[in-house]
């Protein structure tokens, strides 16, 4: 079932910055698409999901052969940890990867010969994964994603925009009311207005817009907290 949801205004200022945002993050996508296509990757959108949100994060591995003495066993001393600098978020893309590499691993060349080209594909593979990362993060310079992640979709081996992506955009970042409570209260601060517009309608002896700048004239707060009507003579603004 829809959520029913209640239009309270638009919010231009943040529409502009949404949809810059998002144009920010289409032209670098579109270099994505590119770049995995060539590398040989079916294009999808889940592909395209783990490019927008690499991270690149340091690792402690440990150091193989930390051994202090020939022949002497490994384990005898507390490994020794190096700092690694690996991506995260990658998992489609790992993914497709590991099927690019079985038919390396079920050939029928030596061992030696799996190992090596299987371990070039991994160093290509590492080095798109780092010009993928680049696109996004230069420097101090990085483009955000969470708001292109929304909207994308991939057709025909492209990433697009949908042609509505204007009237997408200023209808999410518009305000609503969704809420039971909230609701309720967009309700009455309605027929609030209502009740005002008619009462300005009933004053005759005081123009709209002196009722409509003095309305805090009208209300004072009680010594009990609440909104109390102000003592006015009702009669010489009405007759």
């Amino acid at each position: 079932m829809k959520e029913e949801k209640i239009f309270i205004t638009d919010n231009p200022l943040l529409e502009i910055d949404t949809k810059r945002r998002v144009m920010m993050a289409f032209e670098p996508s579109k270099q994505v698409a590119r770049i995995v296509t060539d590398f040989g990757f079916t294009l999808t959108r889940e592909i395209v999901a783990d490019c927008l949100t690499l991270k690149k994060v340091i690792k402690q591995c440990p150091v193989e052969g930390a051994t202090r003495w020939v022949g002497e066993n490994a384990d005898k001393y507390a490994k020794e940890f190096e700092a690694v600098e690996t991506y995260e978020g990658d998992e489609h893309l790992k993914a497709e990867l590991s099927k690019m590499l079985q038919p390396i691993i079920e050939s029928n060349v030596r061992t030696a010969e799996k190992q090596v080209r299987a371990e070039a594909l991994r160093t290509e593979y590492k080095s798109m994964v780092e010009r993928i990362y680049v696109l996004f993060h230069t420097g101090l310079r990085t483009i955000e994603t969470a708001d292109f992640l929304h909207y994308f979709d991939v057709e025909d081996g492209e990433v697009v925009l949908p042609k509505n992506i204007d009237e997408l955009i200023k209808a999410d970042t518009a305000t609503y009311a969704t809420t039971e409570k909230g609701k309720a209260a967009y309700q009455l601060h309605k027929q609030i207005v209502e009740n005002l517009n008619a009462l300005a309608d009933m004053m005759k002896n005081i123009s709209r817009s002196d009722f409509t700048s003095n309305l805090e004239r009208l209300f004072f707060e009680g010594e009990d907290g609440n909104v109390h009507p102000t003592s006015i003579d009702y009669d010489l603004f009405t007759n």
